[in-house]
């Protein structure tokens, strides 16, 4: 049994304590002794002396990597090691991924992000870092198991839940040079054009096709905030797929912060208000499909996806090279193309026209995720890497 500290915070939608919550839970299940710390404001006080009753793991969510008390790393102060599961693109957050130590482990939800971080801070920036994306959070399980009570208990046609920045904008053509925007056009548009192509990648492309290699101060400077463009593609995309999806009369109820003055964009969908988390995972069993739109983790996952299979509604996602490898497009989960975004709200209403077959692929889904994108599934990845085994291990 492993004695293991979970960091945690307050966060936009209450995203940090139910990821947090669910995993808390999951290692108390696994046999391990496992306890919560609230990083309110005072932790520059009280987090050294918790560290100090002594742990085999520190686990946090998108932060705290880099914290430091009086010049002391979190490892300093726990002697033991930390890792850190972070949710976004490494350049979202550079400054934190720039101060955490370097024998920190960490995790991202898409294998291309290590690809970035090697690429900005060198092959050995990490004790270790892996691709493993959140576990599905669930509060209760579903109780329709039927396809009469599928029918009957979920009363919301296509759920989706997220946040909306407006029509796409691409704000560097305020902030950089005219070389760099040059540049941050054409990636934007490279990107664009392909369905899994990350955008550190994309950027090589475009530089290529201006004639400038990686050192060039202009390459660099975009690669250091390549975030502008990921942030880019990511309102295009979610703007484009539910432009779509209003177009063709797909009923659609959505949740989420800045959809507020925007709902006239998108006739016929309901708007519900900001949500949270917590709310999120009432509202998938009402849900008989759930719309993912990853718009930028081309190789990677988001727990929107496991969330909503466990909670027995089918997802409706744009395509990965993770869900594709994971996941049976058609059985468990239902992909769409962005090359092909026109096909996207015909599938919808395919779907939701054969309630009989919805409901198969829901149930699917449910079961895949309940087996394998669990939680406890993603922290047995978790103690691989820091080298400590389960409570069952050890006692086999």
């Amino acid at each position: 049994m492993a004695k293991i500290l979970l960091l945690d915070r307050f966060s936009n939608y209450g995203f940090m304590n139910i990821h947090i919550k669910n995993a808390h839970a999951a290692f108390k299940r696994m046999g391990h002794e496992a306890k919560i710390f609230n990083m309110s404001d005072d932790y520059f006080e009280t987090l050294p002396q918790k560290l100090a009753e002594g742990w085999d793991l520190v686990f946090s969510i998108s932060y705290f990597g880099h914290v430091r008390v009086k010049g002391r790393t979190i490892m300093d102060m726990g002697q033991c090691p930390h890792v850190v599961m972070h949710l976004d693109h490494p350049s979202f957050f550079y400054d934190w991924v720039n101060e955490t130590p370097e024998g920190t482990i960490v995790t991202w939800l898409d294998a291309s992000h290590i690809d970035y971080v090697e690429r900005e801070w060198g092959p050995n920036r990490f004790a270790a870092q892996a691709c493993v994306p959140p576990g599905g959070n669930i509060d209760t399980p579903p109780t329709d198991e039927t396809l009469e009570q599928f029918i009957e208990q979920r009363d919301i046609p296509m759920l989706f839940t997220g946040t909306f920045h407006g029509p796409p904008e691409r704000r560097w053509r305020t902030e950089f040079p005219a070389e760099g925007v040059a540049l941050m056009d054409t990636v934007a548009d490279i990107a664009l054009s392909a369905e899994e192509l990350p955008i550190h990648q994309a950027l090589d492309i475009g530089a290529q096709a201006l004639g400038w290699d990686a050192d060039h101060p202009i390459v660099k400077a975009v690669h250091h905030y390549i975030y502008l463009l990921s942030l880019y593609i990511h309102d295009h995309r979610r703007y484009e797929a539910l432009t779509a999806l209003s177009r063709a009369g797909v009923p659609v109820h959505i949740y989420g912060k800045g959809f507020e003055s925007h709902m006239h964009r998108f006739p016929g969908f309901q708007y519900g208000g900001v949500g949270n988390f917590y709310e999120t995972l009432g509202l998938i069993q009402r849900s008989q499909i759930v719309l993912n739109s990853n718009t930028n983790f081309s190789w990677g996952a988001h727990e929107r996806v496991f969330a909503a299979q466990r909670g027995g509604a089918l997802v409706l996602s744009d395509t990965s090279k993770w869900y594709r490898e994971h996941l049976k497009d058609g059985e468990n989960i239902q992909l769409y193309q962005w090359l092909a975004l026109d096909e996207m709200p015909k599938i919808a209403h395919d779907l939701l026209d054969d309630p009989t077959r919805l409901f198969r692929m829901a149930q699917a889904g449910r079961r895949e995720a309940d087996a394998h994108h669990t939680w406890a599934n993603r922290l047995q990845d978790i103690l691989k890497l820091a080298g400590i085994a389960s409570a069952n291990e050890q006692a086999a």
